[in-house]
């Protein structure tokens, strides 16, 4: 142990250097590259919550079929057996859960485009009055070099939205499989 002591020390200090440093240039690249304007920002919110109320939609709703019937739902609350549901009647009220979430996703994806559109054409419009550019105005090397600059940010931005929109759907459709998954492991004795 104490002849490898000073190796080992050597070592973790080395560790917690390298450690430290990459912490440090990472941060400073999160603080310049991904800066973002107030009109970005406030829309990335109102994405995010847009979000957030899409994350308590279910892809299958199987508790449905137990509103219908109040002597199968107290039956499934004290862990009774449950009768086979009639298919007929289960691919129906699927048929229209599918529907209403077809006009809800179709409703978010419209407010979250919409709401990313016009804060882009915001900050574009911002940017290009603050330049003072116009369209019949020949652009210098360094006004071109700063409208790429802002170009490329606006290009990380939409996709850290599609990021947070994906992830959503991805965490929503998972949170209906492990729900579908644990009524099935619950109930595999019901045939």
């Amino acid at each position: 142990f104490f002849r490898r002591y000073r190796i080992w020390k050597q070592f973790k200090s080395w560790v917690g250097v390298v450690r430290r440093t990459r912490m440090g240039s990472s941060g400073h690249v999160l603080d310049t590259s991904i800066r973002m304007l107030p009109t970005l920002r406030d829309a990335l919110f109102k994405v995010r919550a847009e979000c957030l109320a899409v994350t308590g939609l279910r892809f299958v709703d199987l508790k449905q079929e137990f509103e219908d019937d109040p002597l199968a739902a107290k039956e499934m609350q004290s862990g009774g057996k449950l009768k086979a549901v009639d298919m007929m009647s289960f691919t129906g009220k699927q048929a229209a859960l599918r529907l209403e979430l077809e006009t809800a996703l179709q409703e978010f994806y419209t407010k979250v485009r919409n709401e990313v559109q016009d804060a882009c054409d915001l900050t574009v419009s911002t940017f290009l009055s603050d330049m003072q550019i116009t369209s019949d105005h020949e652009m210098s090397f360094m006004e071109k070099a700063s409208l790429r600059t802002h170009c490329a940010r606006l290009g990380r931005f939409l996709r850290l939205a599609d990021l947070v929109v994906s992830d959503t759907l991805k965490s929503t459709m998972l949170a209906t499989l492990r729900t579908l998954g644990a009524m099935m492991a619950d109930r595999k004795s019901v045939v």
